[in-house]
């Protein structure tokens, strides 16, 4: 399964900002939403905007965004899915614990590691979910898609 993680994304003061707006937008969207999720268009809210421009050169060029959103999970289920598009990116905004996305393909799950300011980038078509666990895991992340 390929999937690469990448750290210390942007300063501390970005990343703060980014929390702050991201704990504005998320809200609970019902059933079919785990956790709490923010709309799929932060990618037009400026305070993302650092984050898109640094993440440009771990991408493939004339890559395009598809849509971008805030997820906030406690880490007491796991919901498996996949996405349209070429290729997802998870960066993770405050994540103590460390667990990145859960990626599981027929033979195998993985458990990313991934600490607060890292990212990783998978395959579209690779099932994952948030990580689950036994405590609270109070993890800020955003999850983009991309073409």
């Amino acid at each position: 399964m390929k999937y690469k993680v990448y750290y210390d994304i942007l300063s501390t003061s970005e990343k703060s900002t980014l929390l702050n707006v991201v704990k504005t937008k998320i809200y609970d969207r019902g059933k079919d939403f785990p956790g709490l999720q923010s709309n799929a268009d932060l990618h037009f809210n400026v305070a993302t905007h650092p984050l898109l421009i640094k993440l440009e050169k771990y991408m493939p060029k004339n890559s395009t965004i598809l849509k971008c959103w805030a997820n906030y999970t406690t880490g007491d289920f796991k919901s498996w899915h996949t996405h349209p598009g070429t290729f997802s990116i998870v960066y993770m905004l405050q994540n103590k614990s460390k667990l990145g996305t859960v990626l599981k393909d027929k033979k195998e799950e993985i458990q990313t590691i991934c600490p607060e300011n890292s990212c990783v980038i998978f395959d579209n078509s690779i099932t994952h979910s948030s990580p689950s666990a036994d405590y609270n895991l109070d993890r800020y992340t955003l999850a983009m898609d991309f073409e």
